[in-house]
């Protein structure tokens, strides 16, 4: 079996996503259905029609649910039970998980995307596997990663960080990309294969590949049952990405910045310099459907708990899959409400992700879901920051968030 060698891992156990189950009232599944739920682990597979892609679940003795990976608890407040079968909404996105149990230890289902469309539903089942989590000893590596090599109007690049533990196979990491990173990813490794997959209620990812010494050929990326392409490593402890401060450029020219907004009441709002004079400002370009989108919002509202009395005052503008506003508006509002962020936030006036840049025309490219613009109290454009590190990718995380508490506390310092 080869072992990848990791520098510099953020972190040393699994990503544990815990989906805990809100029974209304009850005080476990046993107790509004006619199956007894297993206690214990849990696989649940989606069916994707190209690959079948993993997810681990544990089941408690008082009848919730966890998809297991790391340190992140996400809670579902949304389930209705109908004799055997459950209806949940999981949190923060607008996807639900429809599933009926047909024994005590095998169920089936589906799980359905409405920020994309109705009809985005992917076959799930899950079974019963008793599996605990192992204590994990990894070695860890850096590697240089190409994604869509061979397609020079696809190929990105982007930084993966594997750890394996030789004696169980198990395999955790992440990929950094321009745009944010894939989150926390945990698999197994056989031979010289892998495959590494995650779900976030969100997105789901799987990534297969096969180890040639220091290299990684063959692989594949699968997100949902919507997009793949192929990708190709090499080990490189030096591997890095662009500075994300760089990525994105205000055109010349372009004169003051301003924009436009709607809020949730559908008025247009206008920003311009007298929103920003005497306060530091956060302009953040996100959409509710991105989940390193939210984890900058969950930043954003610890800096804005820490700031926001002193002068730092945040602006989400939100660019919606759906172009229906009511739609819009209650994949924000209900994403807003659970985060318990206390300041308001705005859609585009131009909806969809291909848009930005209708909005915020003094910008010759906005590229990535999260970006965020930074300016100061006389209406400056300081910094443009061009996606998000999530806690998934440890030190980078920890790195940027550090840095950017430090900026925001020296621009509210200026005169």
């Amino acid at each position: 079996m080869r072992t990848f060698i990791v520098e510099n891992l953020m972190r040393s156990s699994f990503f544990f996503l815990f989906i805990s189950v809100s029974l209304n009232g009850f005080s476990g599944i046993q107790n509004d259905s006619p199956i007894a739920i297993r206690p214990g682990g849990w696989e649940i597979v989606f069916h994707t029609g190209d690959v079948d892609i993993p997810v681990r679940m544990v089941a408690s003795p008082e009848g919730t649910f966890s998809i297991v990976n790391d340190d992140e608890i996400i809670s579902i407040q949304s389930v209705q039970w109908k004799n055997d079968s459950i209806h949940a909404k999981l949190p923060l996105f607008q996807t639900f998980l429809d599933c009926r149990f047909t024994s005590d230890s095998t169920f089936c289902g589906t799980f359905t995307d409405h920020s994309r469309n109705s009809n985005y539903e992917i076959p799930v089942t899950g079974k019963y596997t008793g599996s605990k989590e192992e204590v994990l000893f990894p070695v860890t590596k850096k590697f240089d990663v190409t994604f869509s090599p061979d397609n020079p109007d696809d190929l990105y690049k982007a930084v993966g960080i594997f750890s394996s533990d030789y004696h169980s196979g198990r395999l955790i990491g992440t990929f950094l990309t321009e745009s944010g990173d894939y989150r926390y990813l945990e698999g197994k490794q056989m031979g010289n294969s892998f495959y590494l997959s995650c779900f976030d209620g969100s997105h789901l990812f799987y990534f297969s590949g096969i180890t040639d010494g220091d290299s990684i050929k063959n692989g594949m990326f699968y997100s949902g049952k919507h997009w793949s392409e192929p990708w190709i490593a090499k080990a490189d402890d030096k591997a890095e990405l662009r500075d994300p401060d760089s990525l994105t450029k205000i055109r010349p020219d372009s004169g003051p910045f301003r924009f436009s907004a709607l809020n949730l009441s559908r008025d247009t709002i206008n920003f311009e310099n007298d929103s920003f004079c005497g306060k530091v400002t956060i302009v953040q370009i996100f959409g509710s459907w991105c989940p390193n989108c939210s984890d900058e919002s969950k930043f954003f509202k610890e800096l804005y708990d820490q700031y926001g009395s002193a002068g730092l005052q945040i602006i989400p503008v939100a660019f919606e899959r759906s172009l229906d506003w009511e739609q819009r508006k209650r994949a924000v509002s209900e994403q807003w409400k659970e985060l318990g962020i206390p300041y308001p936030a705005f859609l585009a006036v131009y909806p969809g992700k291909q848009n930005p840049e209708k909005t915020f025309p003094m910008f010759e490219q906005i590229s990535s879901f999260p970006t965020c613009i930074i300016i100061d109290k006389h209406g400056t454009v300081r910094k443009i920051h061009t996606g998000f590190y999530g806690p998934g990718t440890g030190v980078y995380y920890y790195n940027y968030t550090d840095r950017l508490n430090m900026f925001v506390a020296q621009l509210l310092k200026e005169l």
